[in-house]
């Protein structure tokens, strides 16, 4: 089963044909959109784009670092830096390898545009296996994108709609609004969902950055130059009264790592992860357990300042039962960018696809 974003969307079409296909595929609401910058991470910041002002933060003494808050601190801060995600679209590389007796017997390659909405992302596939879709697939592509993107968007307006309804019932019943709780680590970025079913037997595993700050116990902070940046850098074991929320996300119970946090931003830069030995089957644990990461996720930030993911990596072949019985070996990188904004008001006709550049 192919793993499902399931709060980021993927897009990237290049320059006004990034504005026609948005245009086109916002049938459903009435806004024009443009592009206001491009970021591509691969020629920098464009002349006349203006880097966007980040809070200035304390500097870190690791000597005397209160952990529990500095991790606080970044959460929020990343759950600040994710606001209006949706406003960027990027290009995924997405590889998944099939092993058998740790070889690699297969490869599957995907280049796809990414549409960000408040839900499901929507993919319009490029190319498979390094082989550029032909016109009529492209087309199907573009149909297919198109309409992910009106279903989405109806689909957002309903839970709108739903959440305004209950908070004005809310309001109307006087009854007492919890306190939120200063200690809770707040949810923040997309989630990866990956999952298998075989006959009665099923599973899924979610990877996301905050569910690492949640089931985390960190330690031994230091400073490190990291990618020409000021970075904290923390180990971490599972918390032992972390109680997970569902089973998907049982598997951080048993993982311990590493992360690298940018000092000057309080962005997670680097997540890697992998079983605790205890968690391993008995007498089948992998020689390669203690090398090679099971699970990585990075971020870049980009030339405006924001922070957005930038490589995941998940290799659960070595043992399954760790992450449910999932099974896969995933990577996926996020390169090209770019930022659009809704700004003008009219209706569009989204029955032809966008003119070409």
């Amino acid at each position: 089963m192919k793993p499902t974003p399931t709060r980021n969307i993927r897009r990237r079409p290049a320059g006004a044909t990034l504005k026609r296909f948005l245009v086109s595929a916002l049938l459903v609401v009435p806004l024009s959109i443009k592009v206001s910058t491009s970021l591509n991470l691969a020629r920098g910041v464009r002349s006349g784009d203006a880097p966007q002002e980040t809070e200035a933060r304390a500097p870190v003494n690791v000597a005397s670092l209160d952990i529990p808050a500095f991790i606080r601190e970044v959460a929020a801060s990343e759950r600040a830096n994710n606001r209006n995600f949706a406003d960027y679209t990027y290009t995924a590389k997405t590889t998944d390898r099939e092993t058998k007796d740790g070889k690699v017997v297969k490869e599957k390659v995907t280049v796809a545009e990414i549409y960000p909405q408040y839900g499901e992302a929507v993919h319009k596939v490029i190319s498979r296996d390094g082989v550029a879709l032909s016109a009529e697939e492209s087309e199907r592509e573009f149909r297919r994108a198109v309409e992910g993107f009106k279903k989405g968007e109806q689909e957002a307006a309903k839970r709108r709609a739903e959440a305004a309804k209950q908070a004005e019932g809310a309001k109307q019943s006087n009854a007492p609004t919890p306190a939120p709780d200063p200690k809770a680590i707040p949810s923040f970025g997309p989630n990866w969902g990956f999952g298998f079913r075989s006959g009665f037997s099923s599973g899924s595993f979610t990877l996301s950055l905050y569910n690492f700050l949640r089931a985390g116990e960190f330690s031994a902070p230091r400073l490190e130059r990291f990618r020409g940046r000021d970075a904290v850098v923390l180990d971490f074991r599972p918390r032992a009264d972390y109680a997970p929320a569902s089973d998907a996300v049982k598997p951080y119970a048993k993982l311990a790592g590493r992360i690298w946090i940018d000092v000057a931003d309080r962005q997670i830069m680097r997540v890697e992860a992998r079983p605790v030995p205890e968690a391993l089957k008995k007498g089948d644990a992998p020689a390669a357990s203690n090398a090679e990461p099971w699970i990585v996720i990075e971020q870049t930030r980009l030339p405006d300042g924001r922070w957005k993911e930038s490589h995941i990596r998940l290799n659960t072949t070595a043992d399954k039962s760790v992450f449910n019985g999932v099974e896969r070996d995933h990577t996926e990188e996020m390169t090209d960018f770019r930022k659009f904004s809704a700004d003008a008001e009219g209706k569009v006709d989204a029955t032809k696809p966008p003119d070409k550049p």
